[in-house]
């Protein structure tokens, strides 16, 4: 970058390149799957790591000449994780921005396009039962390599295997398209409604978790602000159930009673904040699994639901 001429504007002032820019996977996984660190603070750390809620996911060395080979790495680093993961690392978060800022008083555009999905999808369900398989886009094709992911890792747990949480962020790829999303937080509140009936459950959390699946029907249903108002007024309502919190030497921890509420109340807070949803679903999912930290062999039937799931959504059938 130093050696580059900068370019000017009309005004004679230089225009920078900004971060998304000459780092396009770094930005694209600061604003929306986890966040990055960087900078002394012990012999045995490295000088720059990236992280989600699971934890770290790539690491770098303990010392670098510049500031910028250890960005670079991190770019490299990151890069071929996100690949791995199956996330678009093509969009940084200033052209996403420019897109949000230009959709946004699209509403007709937008709707015609979740019906365009829509009406795909079908088409694709009914040339699958057919026999009939058309050439999928290249979106589709991503979004089947990810689910596949999923049926991987729990044949693996199913043959003993333990891995990560972190593995489950490839959720957050698929939770991109705002419909689908809605759809995956209503299967996981139903899912917690299940689990409720086969155990013994307070009556107030059933009557909540009731009522959060009555009212996470998709928005195209009831596309009100007096239905928004109601879904903030249960969210509340199941977050004030486990409202009591500790300090401890880092901070404060909240003290969680049931995992099932957390899940419904995660699923709640991705209805309500779609441009956080990957975020709010990747930790219902979490959640779901029982499991904060790593997957073991017991989270294999939760995983195996997920990714069927997702299998039935995209009209996608287990090879």
């Amino acid at each position: 970058m130093a050696e580059r001429e900068p370019v000017t504007s009309d005004e004679g002032e230089p225009n920078l390149p900004s971060l998304g820019q000459v780092y396009p996977a770094i930005a694209r996984w600061a604003s929306g799957y986890g966040w990055v660190e960087f900078g002394i603070e012990g012999l045995d750390r490295p000088f720059i790591r990236a992280l989600d809620e699971g934890g770290r996911v790539w690491e770098g060395e303990g010392k670098y000449e510049t500031l910028d080979q250890a960005l670079q790495a991190m770019e490299a680093g990151l890069t071929e994780f996100m690949g791995e993961q199956g996330f678009d690392t093509t969009s940084s978060s200033d052209q996403r921005s420019a897109q949000r800022s230009t959709q946004r008083p699209r509403k007709s555009a937008s709707k015609a396009a979740k019906d365009r999905r829509r009406a795909a999808r079908k088409l694709r369900q009914r040339a699958d039962k057919a026999g009939k398989h058309p050439p999928r886009s290249e979106d589709e094709q991503k979004a089947i390599k990810k689910v596949e992911r999923l049926d991987k890792i729990a044949e693996e747990l199913r043959q003993g295997g333990h891995f990560s949480v972190t593995r489950l962020t490839t959720l957050k790829g698929l939770c991109e398209d705002p419909e689908a999303a809605g759809a995956f937080a209503r299967f996981l509140a139903r899912k917690i409604q299940e689990r409720m009936r086969q155990k013994e459950t307070s009556q107030r959390s059933r009557d909540l978790v009731n009522r959060a699946v009555r009212e996470m029907k998709p928005e195209r249903d009831d596309p009100t602000e007096e239905r928004k108002e109601r879904l903030f007024s249960l969210c509340h309502e199941i977050e004030a159930e486990q409202n009591e919190y500790r300090h401890i030497d880092w901070g404060m921890v909240r003290l969680v009673k049931s995992m099932d509420l957390i899940v419904v109340e995660h699923c709640l807070r991705a209805v309500l904040r779609s441009y956080e949803a990957s975020f709010w679903l990747y930790q219902a999912a979490r959640d779901y699994t029982e499991h904060t930290d790593v997957l073991a062999p017991s989270s294999a039937p939760r995983v195996e639901e997920i990714a069927g799931f997702w299998r039935n959504h995209l009209g996608i059938q287990r090879r």
